[in-house]
């Protein structure tokens, strides 16, 4: 692949499991990136700007399934896709 830059890269929600091969030194547990070893809370770096992801019930029930840190305490207390709502209060399609 020759040389890669992903200082701009947005892997928030993306997916990843044991083969991926990641760049030397690049961070990729707290990418916001779903897979072994992630680290899904806290700010991720998503471009130039840092977001803080609002994970469904149903997506953290599955990350953890991919190896995901994640524990069963914040999956309790994550809201399910049915109770979410946007920022203006309407429901996510």
């Amino acid at each position: 692949m020759g040389s890669v830059r992903l200082s701009k890269a947005v892997f928030l929600e993306a997916l990843y499991d044991k083969d991926t091969k990641w760049p030397r030194g690049f961070d990729y547990r707290n990418s916001g990136a779903i897979g072994p070893e992630a680290n899904l809370f806290g700010p991720k770096k998503v471009g130039d700007i840092w977001v803080l992801a609002d994970w469904s019930k149903e997506s953290l029930i599955w990350a953890k399934q991919c190896g995901a840190n994640v524990t069963d305490e914040q999956i309790s207390k994550a809201k399910s896709r049915d109770e979410s709502r946007m920022l203006d209060g309407s429901r996510p399609e």
